[in-house]
């Protein structure tokens, strides 16, 4: 399995290139009390209009921040939940088609599912890659900033 579209990096997801859309993972309550989704709540907010997009496992809810955009991808029913493999796979090919319906050429992430989530990292990896094939999007990985 190539990776060649995704480019692992060290640093802070929010100093991504503002051409960069974003995502990461949510729960469909849209409570983002922990981790980078906490973050994210912080910083875009608008939990009223993702709930109103009324999604569910496998769906993604999008948010426009200037020129780029936010996605929310919704792999777990609660935010105590921990999601499946299953659950990211149908998601990240709807964040794919998404994206593509958008013109977005360039994703910055996360290590989705990853962190309280605990998947294995290789796992969604090679997940991310199939998905996003042949589709023309570069993904970047941020992985957080290094000691």
């Amino acid at each position: 399995m190539t990776h060649d579209i995704i480019a692992e990096l060290d640093g802070d997801l929010f100093d991504a290139p503002r051409t960069a859309s974003l995502c990461h993972c949510v729960s469909a309550d849209f409570r983002m009390g922990a981790g980078i989704a906490k973050q994210f709540r912080a910083r875009f907010g608008n939990q009223e209009a993702l709930l109103a997009q009324r999604c569910g496992i496998g769906d993604v809810a999008v948010l426009a921040d200037g020129h780029r955009f936010v996605f929310y991808l919704v792999t777990k029913e609660r935010y105590f939940h921990k999601p499946g493999y299953d659950a990211m796979q149908s998601t990240l090919l709807r964040l794919r088609d998404m994206a593509l319906e958008r013109g977005v050429a360039h994703l910055a992430m996360p290590r989705l599912g990853c962190g309280l989530d605990r998947l294995a990292w290789p796992r969604v990896r090679d997940m991310i890659a199939t998905a996003f094939d042949g589709s023309g999007i570069s993904i970047s990985v941020y992985n957080g900033r290094k000691p």
